[in-house]
């Protein structure tokens, strides 16, 4: 039986001895009846109304419960979009500075780390063109005590002592070819920052 039902009865039971004080004065049995049918009708309407009272009050709770919860899952979003967004800026930190440390520890393990990168800035170059290449001053004299490569006939090679180990600047004409380590780094995590 359902909760209104259970209401239902218990109404009618509340009605009979209302209508019982009825029948005493009753003088026929269809009056008992009408006086029956009346008290019936009555706890049958009061158990609805109550039911029906009953019944919005949940709906008014149930409606206020989801207003809570749609506001915790907003903040829940606001909080793991946050979070989301530090721990993706961290990874990003993290993945830099090992790839700095990375890049550091090839410079120092390489006997002439500049002839890496300048035969990578080189490589931009038109064959045939006259440049002009800066290296760090180490770099430069590690180079020359290698044996300079054939294929720098047409670059004269000029130490910078602003330069850092690893770091080149080639320049042909109006051009110049930035193979630096840091910036060419910072480069790249502007980038990605600019793409997140």
């Amino acid at each position: 039986m359902t909760a209104a039902g259970r209401v239902l009865v218990g109404k009618v039971e509340l009605a009979r001895p209302r209508g019982l004080e009825r029948f005493g004065r009753a003088v026929s049995e269809s009056e008992r009846r009408a006086v029956l049918d009346a008290a019936r009708q009555d706890g049958r309407r009061e158990g609805l109304e109550q039911a029906a009272a009953e019944i919005e009050e949940q709906r008014r709770r149930v409606a206020e419960t989801l207003g809570i919860l749609d506001r915790i899952a907003a903040e829940l979003d606001a909080a793991r979009e946050a979070a989301a967004e530090v721990a993706g800026d961290a990874v990003l930190e993290l993945a830099f500075e090992l790839a700095e440390t990375v890049v550091g520890r090839h410079v120092e393990l390489v006997a002439c780390p500049g002839a890496d990168t300048l035969r990578r800035a080189l490589a931009a170059v038109a064959p045939g063109a006259r440049v002009t290449a800066r290296l760090a001053t180490a770099d430069l004299e590690a180079l020359r005590a290698d044996r300079l490569p054939e294929d720098l006939d047409l670059v004269d090679l000029v130490a910078d002592p602003s330069l850092a180990r690893g770091d080149c600047v080639v320049d042909c004409g109006p051009s110049v070819i930035d193979a630096r380590l840091a910036p060419a780094l910072e480069r790249v995590r502007r980038a990605l920052r600019e793409a997140r």
